[in-house]
This record gives C-alpha cells, sequence and structure tokens, in this order.
C-alpha cells in the first residue's frame, strides 16, 4: 500500500471508528442550517467539521480554498457518508474496514490524477 493510499485509508478509518462511538457528536459537527439563517452551531463541533475538512483537502495537496477542486468535497462527502452510515448502525462494524478500503480504491486513481496534474491548474468539468 503506498503512502497517499495508506494515509486516505488511516484518515477515513479514523473518522468512522469516530462516528461509531460518538455518533451524536458527530450528527452535530456536520448538522447544517439549511434555513438561510445564521442558526448557531456548536462552535467547537463547527470547528472541528472545518478541521477535518482542511485535513483532507492538504491531504490531497490543496491549499488554497479559491481554487480548491472537486475531489476535497468528493472525499469528504465518502467520509461523512461511510461514517453517518456507521454512526446510526447500518453499516455493521465488522465491516467497516472493508467499505473504507473499497472506497479509497475507488477514489485513489482521481487523486493521483489530481496530484499528478496539480501544477497545470485546478480540475474543471467539462463544457457541455
Amino acid at each position: 500500500m503506498g503512502t497517499l493510499e495508506r494515509r486516505l485509508t488511516e484518515y477515513i478509518r479514523a473518522h468512522a471508528r469516530f462516528a461509531q462511538r460518538n455518533g451524536p457528536l458527530m450528527q452535530l459537527m456536520f448538522a447544517s442550517t439549511d434555513d438561510g439563517t445564521d442558526a448557531a452551531r456548536d462552535p467547537g463541533a463547527q470547528s472541528s467539521a472545518e478541521r477535518f475538512f482542511a485535513l483532507g483537502a492538504e491531504l490531497l495537496g490543496e491549499r488554497s480554498p479559491e481554487s480548491m477542486g472537486p475531489m476535497p468535497f468528493l472525499v469528504a462527502a465518502t467520509t461523512e457518508g461511510i461514517s453517518a452510515l456507521t454512526a446510526t448502525g447500518r453499516l455493521p462494524e465488522d465491516r467497516v474496514d472493508e467499505v473504507v478500503v473499497a472506497a479509497v480504491r475507488a477514489l485513489l486513481p482521481q487523486i493521483e490524477q489530481q496530484l499528478g496534474t496539480a501544477a497545470q491548474g485546478p480540475v474543471t468539468a467539462p463544457d457541455g
């Protein structure tokens, strides 16, 4: 297993294990207010969620939020999805590692492509 694959696996696995032990806190961390207000989320939970996203983006070689490509969002969505399934018991504990490994293997080629082309600029959607 390469360094990037190992680090990404550890990142997603740690998040899923945290969700197993702290389901309600995980839900609070990633809750959103969809009503357009600035309804207050717990500042500590919001800060933790932001650090999680920033760490994932950094793992993918993303440094600037203004020029961030789609991969940090895809990795976050995948990670949060696995964690939500874990926290609610819909993903059995004994299957978490299997799902994490499958997710990393599915994401890794795109991540490696992005890292290989990072010097050429951000990944953009095709016209159409």
